[in-house]
């Protein structure tokens, strides 16, 4: 679909906001931005682009266009993703930070001079946003010029004034820490990152957060995260499981919503997986996908991918189709997710003896991501075509490979360790289809290297089950 920046904009709307932007659209009375705005939609539903402008023109105005008049429409364009932006940033800054539109609100009533019933909203919005930081920040100064003002100048009065000066700074200090603890956690994970990079030794860094009378959930939960990029292993799941016994307390904290329980989840499931415990991984995995608002996932492929890894070395492959086919649509943003999830479900349906469903999925692929995912594609072909005993196909497909820049120029063990196990596969399969049974020693001796590749695959986990399966038929 070709690019258009009002497409884009409206594009991430949910259906509830489709219908909300609706209502704001149809109160400005404006009939062509409603015109254009229906048309945007039926378009985003068929993913089709946007018709020429003569079209769009004729639609919105009812008479034909003429060149001089290409200014009302870029007008109309620019009307309503004028109009989309400012619907995303009023709702954004609503679903993030409810108090501080509360507090902008008290400060507009403030400002007209009304202080009965500044005192009024104030005193109702406090009970409600009490521990909200952003609310005191904004809210507690218009208070205190309130309370300044309006009370008779007094000993036991500016008392109050001080206390409710130590109270602002104590809810700054918390805010502050918030905003420090946000930051360290973004430092750890580009010390993990670096350290894996560079293979230079990981330095656990010490949180520079001040002390404060009462401890933040958030405070606390994001030392927890900080901490976890440095460990790994028990020690790291052991921080995680700590960490989610502290997300289910906090309810009200907008900073931990279910994209980071999510993140949790899946980041436990990942350590599992990382150390071979592959049921625990699929349970945490498991946990994430049957949550209703996984969707909103905003690492969803990823983890997808993974959970349908972990169900794979459980040997569910049977699951391991089905699980992932509600999030195909989602994967499918990420192109290079997709390319190895059509490859991992074509190898779980050889699994299930099922050849030609999983060509079927491999044929979804018109362009190849990277050479490493080419090659990990030809050889699922392959092995499609050893599954049927259509030898012949199944060697001319590895020829083909063995013409990849991939295979000519590796010097990876994993790759010479999968072409040395393939190559000897492909000659018994052939010696058998023209009429030759296999010799068992030299059966035997490529089972035993097979066998050490399933132990230590590389980056190609399940070919060399599928060939030692092949095998074990072919004995």
């Amino acid at each position: 679909m070709k690019s258009n920046k009002l497409l884009e904009t409206i594009a991430i709307f949910n259906t509830l906001e489709r219908k909300r932007f609706r209502n704001v659209i149809k109160n400005k009375k404006r009939d062509s931005l409603n015109t254009l705005l229906e048309l945007c939609f039926s378009k985003l539903d068929k993913n089709q682009a946007l018709p020429d402008k003569e079209a769009v023109y004729i639609l919105l105005f009812g008479k034909k266009y003429k060149k001089e008049n290409d200014f009302l429409l870029r007008n109309e364009y620019r009307l309503l993703t004028d109009e989309a932006e400012e619907f995303i940033r009023l709702n954004e800054v609503w679903q993030l930070f409810p108090g501080l539109c509360e507090a902008a609100r008290l400060k507009k009533i403030y400002d007209s001079g009304d202080k009965v019933l500044f005192k009024k909203e104030y005193d109702s919005l406090f009970s409600k946003y009490e521990n909200d930081i952003h609310f005191r920040m904004a809210a507690d100064p218009l208070f205190l010029d309130y309370f300044i003002s309006s009370n008779q100048v007094t000993v036991n009065h500016f008392k109050e004034v001080t206390q409710k000066i130590i109270d602002a700074k104590t809810q700054l200090n918390v805010l502050y820490n918030r905003y420090l603890s946000d930051y360290e956690v973004r430092l750890a994970f580009s010390d993990k990152v670096n350290s894996v990079l560079t293979k230079e030794p990981l330095i656990e860094r010490i949180s520079a957060t001040l002390e404060t009378d009462k401890q933040d959930q958030l405070v606390m939960y994001r030392a927890l995260k900080m901490r976890s990029y440095y460990k790994s292993g028990e020690e790291k799941v052991n921080i995680l499981i700590e960490a989610e016994k502290l997300l289910k307390q906090t309810h009200d904290i907008p900073e931990l919503g279910s994209n980071e329980l999510f993140w949790l989840l899946s980041t436990i499931g990942l350590e599992y997986y990382l150390n071979y415990d592959f049921e625990k991984a699929a349970i945490y995995y498991q946990k994430v996908f049957s949550n209703k608002e996984v969707e909103s996932f905003n690492r969803l492929p990823e983890a997808a991918l993974n959970y349908m890894s972990a169900l794979m070395s459980n040997d569910r492959f049977d699951l391991a189709v089905k699980a992932i086919i509600p999030f195909e649509e989602r994967m499918a943003a990420s192109t290079a997710v997709f390319y190895k999830y059509i490859c991992l479900k074509a190898q779980a349906l050889l699994f299930l003896n099922s050849p030609a469903a999983a060509r079927k999925e491999l044929n979804r692929m018109e362009n190849h991501s990277s050479s490493d995912d080419f090659l990990y594609w030809r050889i699922t072909l392959i092995l499609s075509f050893a599954i049927e005993n259509r030898w012949e196909e199944a060697q001319n497909e590895y020829k083909n490979v063995l013409k990849t820049k991939t295979i000519r120029e590796t010097k990876r063990i994993d790759i010479e360790n999968l072409k040395s196990i393939l190559d000897a596969l492909l000659k018994i399969g052939m010696n058998l289809e023209s009429g030759k049974k296999p010799n068992q020693s030299q059966l035997q001796s490529v089972t035993e290297k097979t066998n050490e590749m399933v132990k230590n695959p590389g980056d190609f986990l399940y070919p060399p089950k599928l060939i030692l399966s092949l095998l074990k038929k072919l004995n």
